[in-house]
């Protein structure tokens, strides 16, 4: 095995360990569907856009943020191991750039999103008047 898959080996293996050591605490008192359809839990639009919230919560916290770090790991070892090819630097830099206005897009779609949710999910206002 060679130096550079062993680091990825041992990359790969302290970014995931995490997730099982952390993971043990999430309970499934409430799931990501927020509403039972009962009287004392109904379905409504509050439900829905609370539902939609969490969706994107979920989506931004446990997928976009690991991959892109995976994503600024991988062009970090590409950028360090260009060693003067500037072809291997330049698709560095071009990774580096992507993931950094990917998340710059989902943070700020995440921004807008719970703006918007705790604007209309305000105590007390009503749409209707």
């Amino acid at each position: 095995m060679t130096f550079s898959k062993f680091f990825f080996l041992i990359l790969i293996v302290a970014l995931i360990v995490p997730f099982a050591v952390f993971g043990q605490g999430v309970t499934q008192e409430r799931g990501i569907v927020p509403c039972e359809g009962t009287v004392e839990s109904p379905c409504n639009f509050d439900a829905f856009v609370l539902l939609i919230q969490q969706v994107i919560d979920f989506l931004l916290t446990s997928i976009a943020m690991p991959v892109a770090a995976l994503s600024f790991a991988y062009a970090g070892y590409l950028y360090l191991t260009a060693a003067g090819n500037e072809g291997q630097a330049k698709k560095a830099i071009g990774i580096f750039t992507t993931v950094a206005y990917g998340i710059i897009f989902a943070l700020a779609a995440w921004l807008l999103i719970n703006l918007i949710v705790n604007t209309l999910l305000r105590p007390g206002l009503s749409l209707l008047g």
